[in-house]
């Protein structure tokens, strides 16, 4: 091997020796991280609101510590006064427990849990994460916020009421 050959392939060594790491994907997106290739995250204000994930009644929140996703079961977008039975699924490093929920809609309205959140053991649904089954009621129509809380996981889904 000539001398030139030599040098030619311990300079790539040391230059692939120096160069930094690639990136890791981290679990947790950040907050202006999008879905899909074009689709942003959802803003308060429902400017935009949260994105729909493989359909349409599945909707990825913005969050911290983790991932969070909603499935709208009744209907999509949620109807003002209807309850509807919507699952999550929350996921993190550190999410265990028992999430809370709170429900903020026009002028600071507050929606409410009919029933949940109840931890489902199994399911079909194909998102990581723990699953919890709520009942939610929006009493009006507009932009709401949906904030989720559980261990170091916060989370808001901002979903159009009709």
């Amino acid at each position: 091997m000539s001398r030139v050959a030599v040098a030619s392939a311990l300079a790539l060594v040391v230059l692939a020796a120096c160069a930094p790491p690639p990136t890791s994907r981290s679990a947790t997106p950040p907050s202006n991280a999008s879905i899909g290739s074009q689709t942003p995250l959802g803003a308060p204000g429902c400017q935009p609101s949260s994105p729909s994930g493989a359909f349409a009644a599945e909707v990825y929140g913005t969050a911290t510590g983790g991932t969070v996703w909603a499935w709208f079961m009744n209907s999509y977008p949620p109807k003002a006064g209807i309850e509807d039975k919507t699952l999550w699924r929350l996921d993190g490093p550190r999410v265990g427990g028992t999430p809370n929920f709170t429900l903020t809609g026009p002028t600071d309205q507050l929606g409410r849990l009919n029933w949940g959140p109840a931890f489902h053991d199994a399911s079909t649904w194909s998102r990581p994460g723990h699953e919890f089954g709520t009942g939610l009621l929006f009493p009006a129509a507009g932009c709401w916020t949906v904030h989720v809380t559980v261990d170091q996981l916060a989370g808001d889904v901002y979903i159009v009421v009709r």
